[in-house]
Formats: structure tokens, C-alpha cells, sequence
């Protein structure tokens, strides 16, 4: 499993985000509201990936022993939650987040973090076990993770229940 590490084309990509948010969107013409939120939401995500520095891992299931994907890797990456080519970013496999019909991705399973009403979800951690809490859309969940990007991602898809829209704010694809 490759981990996610600083590189200088993420750097420049990071900084023209930078200089984007704080100069403002370049265009407005065609994009929507829903299109210019999901892209700034990316570019918190991006922000505090790199300030995070270290590979941020799901797990699931039973004691948290089933690991469903990396938060923060490259898009790439074999592991990342992004790859939409790979076991946990695919839509189909059933241990993808993505699966609306899978045991991670269905709004009703117990383990999923996309039950609003589950205290259950699967938990964030990186590779040395600090835990970065539960990655849930149960608003009341007394562990839910505080990374505010993930909590925007989370209570978004809480409010609109479109698991293909916060997959795209998320993954940006």
C-alpha cells in the first residue's frame, strides 16, 4: 500500500489552489452553485492533506478489522477511496464506501457512514493508530471525526442523500 507523500507537482498544484481560493474563482459563467462548492470542498480537503501529512485509513466492520480505503491518498493510489479503478473507490466492489447497495455504502447497514442513525461507522486512523474519529453521518455520533472537511462531506451527504454527488465532492470525479 503506497502512503501519501509531499511531491513537488502537488505542491504547485496545492499552491495554484491556494492562489485560486484566495483570489476567488476564475470564471462563473457556467458553472453552478453545487459545481463551485464541491470544488472548494476539494480544495479544503487538499489543504488539509497536506497539512495532515500522514495517510488517513478507514476501517469497518466487526472490532474495525475490515479496512475499506485511504481517505487522503493520491487518486491513484491502489488504496485510495478515489481510485474509482480500485477495490475501495469503486461503486461496485463491496467493501467501497461508494456502494450504495454494498455493506459500507448502504444508507441502512449498520457499519455504513452513510447511516444517519448508526453508532457504528467505520473509524479514521493512520498508519502509527491515532484515531481521527468516526467517519459518520450521525450529526449526534460522540466520536465523530472534527476534521472539517470530512464533517462538510458527511453532514452535506447527510442533508441531500446523494452518495454520487458526495463521492464527486469528495473524489472530484
Amino acid at each position: 500500500m503506497k502512503v501519501f507523500c509531499f511531491n513537488k507537482k502537488l505542491f504547485f498544484f496545492l499552491l495554484l489552489i491556494q492562489f485560486e481560493v484566495t483570489a476567488g474563482p476564475m470564471y462563473h459563467g457556467t458553472s453552478t452553485f453545487g459545481e463551485i462548492e464541491a470544488k472548494r470542498a476539494r480544495q479544503r480537503m487538499a489543504r488539509e492533506q497536506m497539512s495532515t501529512n500522514q495517510a488517513l485509513l478507514l476501517f469497518g466492520g466487526n472490532d474495525h478489522k475490515t479496512f475499506l480505503g485511504c481517505l487522503n491518498c493520491v487518486k491513484s493510489d491502489d488504496a485510495s477511496i478515489c481510485n474509482k479503478f480500485g477495490t475501495y473507490g469503486s461503486k461496485f466492489n463491496e467493501v467501497s464506501i461508494w456502494n450504495k447497495f454494498g455493506t459500507y455504502g448502504s444508507k441502512f447497514n449498520e457499519g455504513s457512514p452513510w447511516n444517519k442513525f448508526s453508532n457504528s461507522a467505520p473509524i479514521i486512523v493512520d498508519k502509527n493508530g491515532n484515531t481521527y474519529g468516526y467517519f459518520s453521518t450521525n450529526k449526534f455520533h460522540n466520536n465523530r471525526t472534527r476534521i472539517k472537511s470530512y464533517v462538510n462531506l458527511l453532514d452535506w451527504s447527510a442533508d441531500n442523500d446523494d452518495l454520487e454527488q458526495a463521492r464527486n465532492a469528495s473524489c472530484g470525479n
